[in-house]
């Protein structure tokens, strides 16, 4: 699913070993690197979504702004995938400038710079 990202994240134990001096009788569960991406980005909208609600004069809901963050998230995703395919259809396992230029394409906005 996130496999272009997530491999590039340190990954975390997912439990404590009883011989850790920080461990306590009952194990942590540590947040996987997707869940810690999702709540970055969902992060992110709400600061963003703040910033402009105080330039406008307005108010996003939560449910908005899990909305946006959500979405936002989706996109990420299906731009990951895409990069990938796009360096792997090269014959290539890094993906470069080119491959960003492909995705770029398809926004009108980008085109233009």
């Amino acid at each position: 699913m996130l496999a272009p990202v997530t491999r590039a994240l340190s990954v975390l134990p997912a439990r404590r070993q009883a011989s850790d001096p920080g461990a306590n009788s009952q194990a942590v569960r540590l947040p996987s690197p997707s869940n810690r991406l999702k709540a970055a980005v969902h992060y992110t909208v709400g600061c963003l979504c703040e910033e402009v609600a105080s330039d406008k004069e307005m108010q996003f809901s939560k449910q908005t702004i899990a909305a946006i963050s959500e979405v936002t998230f989706q996109q990420c995703e299906n731009f990951a995938k895409d990069l990938e395919m796009f360096a792997r259809h090269a014959k290539r396992s890094t993906i470069n400038t080119e491959d960003v230029k492909l995705l770029a394409r398809r926004s009108n906005s980008l085109v233009m710079l």
